[in-house]
């Protein structure tokens, strides 16, 4: 014990010294880390170019009306408004769902030869005014997909099988490589890794930050069948892949600062809150009302009501339950009972 006092008193200049070395060093990590995962969505500065369409013909026109690519091609894609790039589509054909492209400037001329079979992203319409991501383009080489962006600028090598937008999440693709699926950003580095069966969205939306705060559902296959875990928006993963199933709630009432997750375990429903289960797994349904953040609980063939939070309305006895702008109310042997919505009998 002396020993080690009297090498502490005689070293403590340098341990301290080596201590800020690796708290300096963890810091630095942290940062750079959050710098890949990091990124920024491109935006449509100015509406100058939209699709002109002539006997089922497609071209492009400007916000002049001026006729910019003549109405000669199956499709044209216009990844971004504001910038002279279209993707015109020749030669498709629907049942074999094959076709071909070729990039063109304002000019008419054919830009970005150095690629092939450059191709837009497209973007589900219901999350986004734009039909595909504004500054991303895939690009084939040898059966691989890599990015490029609008000037042509390599963002991967050609590594992928797949490419394609994630839904709800603007500048976040899923990528699949080697058979498993992940998430890279529009600079192409790694968001979620490239290691599951299946990754999606949980397509969380707020009037606040939109899709911003949706998580991820992630699975893999399991000799009993898929499986899922659950990443939140900070790429956390907050539950083991061991689930059946799980879905997000989302509602006008739901506060943006949790994540409230039904999920499926052996069969049986619960709720999860963040990271902590506050419902137990041990209903046949659990259905999000939408009304007062009220849930309807089955268990056997009896149903209750209880809130988000994990606390009891309506004991889960009744044969029937259903809720209203301002009570809930249940039956039981053909009698109704009403309740508030916070579980106290309305008399009369």
């Amino acid at each position: 014990m002396e020993k080690l006092k009297k090498f502490l008193s005689e070293n403590k200049i340098k341990i301290l010294i080596s201590i800020v070395i690796i708290v300096l060093i963890i810091v630095m990590i942290n940062i750079i880390n959050k710098s890949r995962k990091s990124y920024k969505i491109e935006e449509v500065k100015e509406n100058i170019y939209l699709s002109l369409e002539q006997d089922g013909k497609y071209g492009v026109i400007n916000n002049k009306q001026e006729t910019v690519i003549g109405a000669e091609y199956d499709y044209v894609k216009i990844p971004n408004a504001g910038e002279d790039v279209f993707i015109c589509v020749y030669d498709s054909d629907e049942e074999s769902n094959t076709y071909k492209t070729k990039v063109l400037n304002n000019k008419g001329k054919e830009i970005l030869t150095n690629y092939q079979s450059i191709d837009a992203i497209s973007l589900n319409e219901s999350y986004s005014d734009s039909m595909y991501e504004n500054n991303l383009l895939t690009y084939k080489e040898n059966d691989k997909y890599g990015l490029i962006n609008l000037k042509g600028k390599k963002i991967t090598k050609p590594i992928y099988e797949e490419i394609k937008s994630l839904d709800g999440k603007q500048g976040e693709l899923l990528v699949k490589k080697d058979g498993k699926y992940g998430v890279i950003n529009n600079k192409g580095n790694v968001l979620i890794d490239i290691k599951y069966d299946y990754v999606h969205s949980d397509e969380y939306y707020s009037q606040n930050n939109g899709y911003k705060l949706s998580g991820y559902i992630v699975g893999n296959v399991t000799n009993d069948g898929y499986r899922y875990g659950y990443i939140d928006y900070k790429f956390k993963k907050t539950l083991k892949i061991e689930y059946n199933e799980i879905y997000r709630l989302s509602g006008m009432d739901i506060n943006d600062a949790s994540v409230y997750l039904v999920a499926r375990k052996n069969g049986q429903y619960g709720l999860i809150k963040n990271k902590k289960n506050i419902i137990d797994f041990k209903y046949q349904e659990i259905m999000y009302t939408g009304i007062n953040n009220l849930l309807i609980l089955t268990k056997g063939s009896k149903k209750g009501v209880y809130n988000i939070e994990g606390d009891k309305i309506v004991n889960t006895k009744y044969e029937e339950i259903y809720i209203e702008d301002t009570y809930i109310n249940a039956i039981k042997n053909g009698k109704e009972t009403h309740f508030d919505f916070y579980g106290n009998e309305i008399k009369g």
